[in-house]
């Protein structure tokens, strides 16, 4: 459960109001950046520590920041296609937004950006440890599917006969998301546009039906119009067909005063994430079968949810096979968020089994999808931040 991690490390540190930081004064020269450093991280009156390895991976300078917080470790990926800069700026996997680094001897100083302005000063020596290879290896193995120059993929989907690619996009802040089309041709994918009805309020995780009729997504957006913009996510869907989109709908059979989101159908119903109350963790997995027009009540699909969050759910129309994203420290956890799978047997799931290291790393990878035909698996890793969409082989056993 990262995220509710780290609004407890920020409640802590922000009793006061935000922290506004102000930059040591910079070197002239910054050399010898590669290594592995002890952090301290100043959070208010409180101090954490934390670890950071970088890496100079195919011209880009990599790596991985560890933070011991109250109750739980995090992982941090973060990389620069800069890596000579006196005052480094990274980019960095969500939640963090951004981290500034300056190097000078053996020593590192910069500052981690939170949403919303929140800013936490951070100092490190360097170690004699060297930098782990399976590091390295991690970075420069990326199986990257498509990657926008100017946006990070949240979560992403196509249509039923491929044609389409959509994904929720942002830039820095992962909270604040718009969904993007693409069409493809013979030499890829192209036209990278926001769709006609996103930009104005924050849009996020897109899903195309198996009948290839609607686009189910989740939106910040109010109920009616000239509303104001809800503080939580709520389910919709849009009639998709050949690229063009009708009006969006607000599923209000599904809305609790929670966030809703994520979304994925099948021939029974609909599968979505929440954080609405009665839940088993901070996240968990609902379901709600198909009623007249509608939806019935959402049933928490509790044999696959933990203590912790359940991040992402994907389910194939048949509903054989389950790709769960979560936070839950299960066998062969790899990071932050891992992916899993699931299998349905006599009605419920089971078999729960970890991707493994192929795909899971010790940073995010969440919004799974199979291909068509269940031979490729597309997913986002924020890795090599922001987000891109990967793809590997798909076997079912």
């Amino acid at each position: 459960m990262i995220q509710s991690v780290l609004i407890s490390f920020v409640t802590i540190s922000l009793t006061g109001g935000l922290i506004h930081h102000k930059q040591p004064t910079i070197p002239e020269t910054s050399t010898g950046a590669e290594g592995t450093y002890e952090l301290v991280v100043s959070a208010g009156n409180n101090k954490f520590n934390g670890t950071l390895q970088l890496a100079l991976v195919q011209e880009r300078l990599v790596g991985q920041i560890t933070l011991a917080l109250p109750g739980n470790t995090i992982n941090l990926a973060i990389q620069t296609e800069e890596p000579t800069k006196t005052l480094l700026e990274f980019k960095v996997s969500s939640p963090a937004t951004k981290i500034t680094a300056t190097t000078s001897g053996d020593s590192i100083y910069g500052v981690l950006f939170l949403t919303h302005g929140r800013a936490f000063p951070y100092t490190g020596k360097k170690t004699n440890q060297s930098v782990n290879r399976i590091l390295k290896d991690a970075f420069a193995q990326l199986p990257i599917y498509f990657n926008h120059s100017d946006y990070g993929t949240a979560f992403s989907t196509m249509s039923i006969n491929e044609m389409y690619l959509l994904m929720s996009t942002y830039i820095e802040d992962f909270t604040n998301q718009s969904i993007m089309i693409l069409e493809k041709d013979s030499e890829g994918w192209r036209n990278a546009n926001k769709v006609s009805f996103s930009g104005k309020f924050s849009d996020r995780s897109p899903h195309c039906s198996h009948d290839g009729r609607w686009l189910y997504f989740a939106s910040t957006r109010p109920p009616i119009e000239d509303g104001s913009e809800e503080k939580s996510y709520n389910l919709w869907r849009v009639s998709f067909q050949d690229g063009s989109f009708g009006k969006p709908e607000i599923l209000a059979d599904l809305s609790s005063e929670g966030n809703d989101y994520q979304p994925c159908v099948t021939k029974k119903g609909i599968y979505f994430i929440s954080d609405r109350k009665g839940g088993k963790g901070g996240q968990d997995v609902y379901f709600a079968a198909y009623e007249g027009n509608g939806f019935g009540s959402p049933v928490n699909v509790s044999e696959v949810n933990s203590n912790s969050s359940e991040i992402s759910v994907y389910v194939d129309p048949g509903e054989g096979i389950m790709l769960l994203a979560t936070s839950s420290p299960g066998d062969g956890h790899q990071g932050n968020d891992d992916l899993y799978r699931f299998t349905r047997i006599s009605e419920k799931w089971t078999n729960s089994i970890n991707l493994g290291s192929t795909v899971n790393t010790f940073a995010n990878e969440y919004g799974a999808f199979l291909s068509k035909d269940k031979n490729t698996l597309y997913y986002t890793s924020d890795l090599l931040p922001p987000g891109k969409l990967m793809s590997r082989p798909f076997k079912i056993d």
